[in-house]
């Protein structure tokens, strides 16, 4: 008989969704405060919405990737997730050159972050179906919002290291237990 907490994928579903439509809010944030320029920028009602933006990404990160684990160390769901992402959902970058990001590497650099910051970039590829298009001949050009988040800290022999990692393909791979079988690579 099985003792413990059960786990399944509802809630990675829940906070994969949560963090989507942060990230994705986020950028068009700018657009209503009253000053467009930061720079110029005094105190604006927005801010109040946003005091806690960073604490509620940081929280719902961690804890996505800390049940992503618990789920691939009972299910082994992380391996089975990766075969979606060749290329990985991320790089390291240490001072022996770039190397691919697993869903469980990334998952143990947000459990282990002391700090990170957010990257709200664009790119010409949607970050999760831009293969599949490549691979069925299709020519999509738009501009997809492709956030990522960078960590900066040590490895464990002590020496520098940076990891970004590619938000859209990250919380697909942990959160829907089923994405090998989209095809979507």
């Amino acid at each position: 008989m099985r003792s413990g907490l059960l786990i399944n994928d509802e809630p990675l579903i829940k906070l994969g969704h949560r963090l989507l439509c942060m990230f994705f809010a986020a950028y068009d944030f700018e657009v209503f405060y009253r000053e467009s320029d930061p720079v110029l920028r005094d105190s604006d009602p927005l801010d109040d919405f946003r005091q806690f933006e960073e604490t509620e990404i940081s929280e719902n990160l961690l804890t996505l990737a800390a049940l992503a684990r618990a789920c691939d160390d009972e299910y082994g769901l992380l391996g089975i997730a990766e075969s979606a992402f060749p290329q990985g959902v991320g790089t390291l970058t240490t001072d022996k050159g770039v190397g691919l990001l697993t869903l469980r590497e990334a998952c143990n650099k947000i459990v282990h972050a002391q700090s990170l910051t957010y990257d709200l970039a664009k790119g010409t590829e949607n970050p999760i179906w831009g293969k599949w298009h490549q691979d069925q001949g299709h020519t999509v050009t738009d501009s997809f919002k492709a956030p990522a988040i960078i960590i900066k800290g040590m490895l464990q022999n002590g020496n520098a290291c940076e990891t970004r990692i590619e938000l859209v393909p990250f919380i697909y791979g942990v959160s829907i237990g089923n994405i090998s079988q989209w095809k979507i690579a």
